[in-house]
């Protein structure tokens, strides 16, 4: 049962959501819940199984953690899990559109100025896709959109990130020129993976959250990163580069 409780306190905790949300919606009371996160007291199987299920997770009592199942990333909710990074934020996208990774910028910052006051070292890396990149095109026809506004949208979003980040140097912003294999957002601990899929965006799609240490996570994705990271050339260098290629013919 210890097992359990450490589950779904990490889970409460993971969720970003208040224990009066979670209480309502899951139909356990909220001193109940209160005592559990406060491990003052476990709860019945009845009541784990219901805070479990509104939380998304699948429990094991043997306490070797699952992927957590979401409808879409608006389910994942990062709009209010980035704000609250302590170490490790880490986004690997294609495109940073309005309606993409965009709309985080403003938790990305919050999250520095948190660490900033507290004198912590937070680290917040932005991998995406170059507007040059090859296979845009090919994800572009997937995606039944124009790939020229497709571009250009992306090479807007990339503008306004490089703009922003010249005054957090704990900010970095990288681009890649490979094929976009992985799409998926790290908080801390967890890594939230979205599914591409032929005709629809990602973040409409399922995304599992992943934590860090589970077995086979690291090589699967960490270690994706940091190849495309080596690789990666920051943004403006490429674009400048970019344009007097195009400036020549």
């Amino acid at each position: 049962m210890n097992d359990i409780v450490e589950q779904l306190i990490a889970a409460i905790d993971n969720s970003g959501r208040s224990l009066t949300d979670i209480a309502k919606k899951s139909g356990v009371n909220h001193g109940q819940l209160s005592k559990l996160v406060n491990r003052q007291r476990t709860l019945n199987l009845t009541s784990a199984a219901k805070v479990a299920a509104e939380l998304g997770l699948s429990l094991e009592v043997e306490g070797k953690p699952k992927a957590t199942y979401y409808r879409s990333r608006d389910e994942v909710d990062l709009a209010t899990r980035i704000p609250k990074a302590k170490d490790h934020i880490q986004i690997l996208t294609t495109t940073l559109t309005v309606n993409g990774s965009l709309p985080y910028l403003g938790g990305i910052l919050a999250a520095v100025g948190h660490a900033r006051e507290q004198n912590r070292q937070l680290e917040v890396t932005v991998l995406a896709s170059h507007p040059d990149n090859p296979f845009l095109r090919a994800r572009a026809e997937q995606l039944k959109v124009d790939f020229a506004e497709y571009r250009r949208d992306l090479e807007q979003a990339l503008n306004v990130l490089f703009t922003t980040f010249a005054a957090y140097p704990e900010c970095q912003l990288l681009t890649y020129q490979d094929f976009p294999i992985q799409l998926w957002y790290r908080v801390d601990g967890t890594i939230y993976v979205g599914i591409p899929s032929i005709g629809r965006r990602a973040r409409n799609n399922c995304f599992f959250a992943l934590p860090v240490e589970r077995a086979g996570v690291r090589e699967t994705f960490l270690d994706h990163f940091e190849a495309l990271r080596t690789a990666a050339k920051p943004f403006r260098e490429q674009s400048r580069r970019g344009k007097r290629g195009r400036g020549t013919k």
